[in-house]
């Protein structure tokens, strides 16, 4: 699947990365299929703080479909943090994230949409 190398995700340049691990924190020791890595809001650190900022990272080994649906899943978390809604909990934003991802990809794919960018060419 070829991917967008930079996502301007309102005000803020995101740069993709494929990788061979994706790890939520540099203690965890399970494995995620993307992270996306921003500044924190008001105080300039970054998070987690080992991460570089403005950086969305994907697993290689997932197939195109699931690379496609864990990129969008990835963007509405920087839309998410873009808009200021990160003072609700986590596990709300995850959850509302993974509903929309997983509704918006459906909506995309039943009308034959492709997102800007994106395309199944190696």
């Amino acid at each position: 699947m070829k991917l967008p190398k930079k996502i301007q995700i309102g005000i803020y340049t995101f740069t993709v990365k494929v990788v061979d691990e994706v790890r939520i924190s540099k203690d965890d020791e399970a494995t995620s299929c993307g992270c996306i890595r921003y500044l924190t809001p008001g105080d300039g650190e970054v998070w987690p703080d080992y991460a570089k900022p403005l950086t969305i990272e994907l697993w290689k080994a997932l197939p195109d479909n699931l690379m496609e649906e864990t990129l969008v899943h990835e963007i509405l978390h920087g839309i998410w943090w873009g808009r200021g809604l990160d003072h609700l909990t986590r596990h709300s934003e995850e959850f509302l994230i993974t509903t929309l991802s997983e509704g918006l990809l459906d909506v995309l794919q039943r009308n034959d949409m492709r997102i800007g960018g994106l395309s199944s060419d190696a």
